[in-house]
């Protein structure tokens, strides 16, 4: 069972959680064409160059995000496939902060346990995207906050386990070590 997404979804939440960026990029393009307006040649042009490779820079990024978001199979989880689900799995899904695919897990995969761990840490996560995608979207029902160096989870207590577009927004080097490596390793109950 497949669970659908609205179109054009991803691409508008980008748009939505970080148009100041949007908006920076239109501000920047609005003063070189009128620096171009203002300046003689050879600088017009220039100015009108500049102009036309951040309209070109910003609509690629744009389309990227679309084909990705919204035209490709990731969040169809097909790509999942071929691995073997069994009944009574449990299932653990670690995100950081924002939370597409726990829904989608829970619906795709059926699992007798989903445990949905959340490692956004307000202190370290400042982007103001990710506080406006929060806003927007609340967490998956009965999310656990964790620390990315402390997962409460029992060694081999889990059958399947994903991180789905979290794991960069680890930004130090030697945390997201701890993360992928010790943190699976480690002997926490979960409570």
């Amino acid at each position: 069972m497949e669970t659908k997404r609205k179109q054009f979804q991803g691409l508008t939440n980008v748009i939505r959680f970080n148009w100041h960026f949007y908006l920076f990029a239109f501000c920047i393009v609005l003063i070189l064409f009128s620096l171009s307006d203002i300046f003689t040649h050879p600088f017009s042009i220039l100015f009108t160059i500049l102009a036309f490779l951040t309209i070109f820079t910003v609509s690629i990024t744009l389309v990227i995000t679309f084909y990705v978001y919204d035209l490709s199979n990731l969040y169809k989880l097909s790509w999942l496939n071929n691995l073997d689900f069994y009944k009574n799995e449990i299932i653990v899904n670690i995100n950081s902060g924002f939370d597409e695919t726990s829904e989608l897990i829970k619906k795709h995969f059926r699992p007798d346990t989903l445990i949905v761990l959340d490692f956004y840490d307000e202190a370290k996560h400042t982007e103001i995207s990710i506080k406006r995608a929060r806003k927007a979207f609340p967490p998956y029902p009965k999310t656990i906050s964790v620390k990315t160096v402390s997962i409460p989870l029992e060694t081999a207590s889990a059958d399947k386990i994903f991180c789905f577009l979290s794991a960069h927004e680890i930004r130090s080097d030697s945390e997201r070590i701890l993360f992928l490596v010790v943190g699976s390793e480690q002997k926490v109950m979960l409570k």
